[in-house]
């Protein structure tokens, strides 16, 4: 089917002689329009299959993209707390997890 579409308004172009910059420009744009048509299909294809590979992954990339952030910007903050933490005699959780955190991301 593309292929006729292609084939009648390529020759339907041809057939027309631009007598000025308008005639031309609406020529031109017809053209781009019907190569753009049956590029079009093959791009969305690729489109969605990025689409569905990206939301196949996405629980994955989220937890390596927050695992980073964490690492980014609280692992020199928990490591100050860690010589504190390791002298104490009884922790709470929150020091547990801390330890835990640092002893998991080194």
């Amino acid at each position: 089917m593309a292929k006729f579409i292609n084939f009648i308004s390529f020759s339907m172009v041809s057939d027309l002689k631009p007598q000025g910059r308008r005639d031309f420009l609406l020529l031109s744009s017809t053209s781009t329009a019907t190569v753009s048509l049956l590029l079009g299909d093959s791009k969305s294809d690729l489109l969605n299959q990025y689409l569905r590979r990206s939301q196949e992954n996405k629980a994955k990339n989220d937890k390596e993209r927050l695992d980073s952030y964490y690492k980014r910007n609280y692992g020199d903050y928990f490591s100050s707390l860690e010589g504190g933490l390791n002298n104490k005699k009884e922790l709470s959780d929150a020091e547990r997890g801390i330890l835990e955190w640092l002893k998991r991301n080194r």
